[in-house]
């Protein structure tokens, strides 16, 4: 039986060689005019409608796609509360981690963090 495999062995190296050079094509990154073509950016704002960071939030939302390859649409999602902290939990906790998601928020969150805030990280 051993004599067998040993004749085969030439052709399953053989086999297993072009298998192995046929896998790095499959493997190659998309372009990122390719990942954000049709696809939309989410930015979520911590504060209610109407106020300077949603005004802001809109404005850069009607500019951004033109900045990005493959130029995605935007959208603006208003997460109002604890001063902007469920936004930055949603950002941190739940939000997709590929570049398809952006906050707007005071500029004091990023502080509490890093200052032990005391309120509990509450997710929507």
């Amino acid at each position: 039986m051993t004599p067998n495999i040993l004749r085969r062995l030439p052709a399953i190296l053989g086999c297993s060689l072009g298998m192995s050079l046929m896998i790095p094509p499959l493997a190659q990154a998309q372009s990122v005019e390719q990942f954000y073509k049709g696809r939309s950016i989410t930015i979520l704002v911590g504060n209610s409608p109407g106020g300077i960071n949603d005004i802001s939030a809109r404005l850069m939302a009607r500019h951004i796609g033109r900045f990005i390859p493959g130029n995605p649409g935007a959208v603006v999602q208003n997460n109002p509360g604890a001063g902007g902290v469920i936004t930055a939990n949603r950002l941190y906790h739940n939000a997709e981690k590929d570049g398809t998601v952006l906050a707007k928020f005071e500029r004091a969150v990023p502080q509490l963090a890093v200052q032990g805030d005391p309120t509990p990280s509450s997710i929507p």
